[in-house]
């Protein structure tokens, strides 16, 4: 029996810590977690007149450096009578919760547009900026006909001890640092996905490791550029991934950044420039669908098996080979 625990726990560390990034991005002033009533509320509101007298609840996020965004938003229930309207951060796809799953609950005037505003420096706000990050890839997914490899529901739990992801578990320590969780939540959908191994061990993001970890950890952030990042962006960047080397360009990858396929930060150049618009000597423009399609259920043990699958299913080899060198500066 002491031995089965014992394999319990070893399979179960392998489990978070190959997921974990590189360093703790916790901000210092949630090192000591806050633990959030779970019914949320909008900062403020404003109500404003539309010509169809529709009853409308839009979601605006302050950011920290004053820009506004509209959000996804919320699968709202709303009562009239009451003034009020209500939606559960739970559905097929994901839920969001710490304890107890959260809920929001903000006033509305019915036949009229109604602005919900969040502060993305407030935890409340940081849930919302979660929930449009989890929305994005449920729509995206949804339009790119994919989303039925969504097969089972993430969890999100906010806010944890650090940015990881663990048994279907997204933790997050900063909800507005939208990279971080499109990549935690990149490496559920790569495990639904079975693309690949996940591997195991520390790993620098511009160091070298093995081709399995980087393979898990590149797709991740691959992933959440295609949730967030323009693919006509010629200057594509991550803001928060690893503020040790933000930002992540990933269009132009820095020379000391380890070379070959056994670095994180050159397989999501490579992935990427499969997908981008923006030429730079390649011209690949490729759908994410039809990478998704190829490379699902195929448990690859690097980079360079997925490479070599991609040609065996009809990409030009040629094309393939020179994104290879561009990005990992050496042969297929």
């Amino acid at each position: 029996m002491k031995s089965f625990l014992k394999i319990l726990t070893l399979i179960a560390c392998i489990n978070t810590f190959a997921m974990e990034p590189e360093t703790d991005l916790t901000n210092p002033k949630y090192s000591e977690l806050e633990i959030l009533d779970h019914v949320l509320n909008p900062s403020s509101n404003l109500i404003t007149i539309n010509s169809q007298a529709e009853t409308l609840v839009l979601i605006k996020l302050i950011r920290e450096n004053g820009t506004i965004e509209i959000l996804e938003n919320l699968d709202l229930e709303t009562n009239c009578a009451e003034g009020i309207a209500t939606s559960r951060l739970d559905n097929r796809y994901f839920k969001i919760k710490n304890i107890q799953t959260y809920e929001i609950h903000g006033e509305v005037e019915c036949g009229k547009t109604n602005y919900w505003i969040f502060n993305a420096s407030e935890p409340t706000g940081q849930v919302i900026a979660i929930y449009d990050i989890a929305m994005k890839a449920v729509n995206k997914m949804s339009r790119a006909g994919i989303i039925n490899s969504w097969t089972s529901k993430v969890n999100f739990r906010f806010p944890a001890d650090g940015d990881y992801y663990n048994w279907n578990t997204v933790n997050v320590s900063r909800g507005d640092h939208w990279d971080v969780v499109g990549h935690e939540l990149g490496h559920a959908i790569y495990d639904q996905g079975n693309i690949g191994a996940f591997g195991g061990g520390s790993h620098k993001i511009d160091q070298c490791y093995s081709g399995a970890l980087a393979l898990s950890e590149g797709w991740a952030s691959f992933f959440s550029a295609w949730l967030s990042i323009d693919i006509t962006d010629i200057n594509a960047k991550f803001e928060y991934l690893v503020p040790r080397r933000a930002p992540i360009t990933i269009e132009y990858i820095p020379a000391d950044v380890c070379a070959g396929p056994r670095n994180e930060w050159r397989v999501t150049g490579f992935l990427w420039d499969l997908i981008d618009l923006a030429y730079d000597n390649e011209s690949a423009e490729t759908a994410f669908e039809t990478l998704w399609n190829i490379n699902k259920n195929k448990d690859y043990g690097d980079v360079k098996e997925l490479a070599r699958d991609l040609i065996r299913n009809g990409f030009d080899p040629i094309l393939i080979n020179v994104i290879y060198k561009q990005n990992f500066l050496e042969e297929l």
